[in-house]
């Protein structure tokens, strides 16, 4: 599986939010000059995340993106979803073709990642970024 710029950055989105924002609105520029990220590339995540109510934005002065809950419910599968469309594992049907069994079996690793992204959530990635600063 490879996950896409888009999946990447809308995770680190989110953590960088949660670290830095605390209840106020982070500005996207912020963001974009912390991982040295293009604004217009950001600003393209970003609204994916806010249709899908994972961020809150506000316009203005002190404008910018917060969370919309608490850490320990956005799930890394759901982020995923979201920016990947699914989780699914890229290989050709044409290799599949000859064998339903081995169509089976990579769908069973579909469900394997699925299942493991479910279970981790942005305060575990956030914990695991502020603990491996220390």
């Amino acid at each position: 599986m490879k996950i896409s710029t888009s999946g990447r950055y809308a995770l680190h989105i989110l953590m960088d939010i949660a670290i830095h924002s605390g209840d106020s609105y982070l500005s996207l520029r912020n963001i974009s000059t912390r991982h040295n990220v293009s604004l217009k590339y950001l600003e393209q995540v970003v609204t994916c995340l806010t249709k899908i109510n994972f961020l809150d934005s506000h316009r203005g002065a002190s404008g910018g993106y917060k969370l919309n809950r608490p850490l320990e419910e956005y799930k890394v599968s759901d982020v995923l979803k979201v920016t990947e469309g699914n989780l699914s594992t890229v290989i050709s049907d044409d290799w599949l073709a000859p064998s339903q069994d081995l169509k089976d079996k990579w769908e069973g690793v579909e469900e394997v990642l699925s299942d493991y992204f479910s279970k981790i959530t942005l305060a575990d990635l956030v914990n695991a970024k502020l603990n491996a600063k220390l």
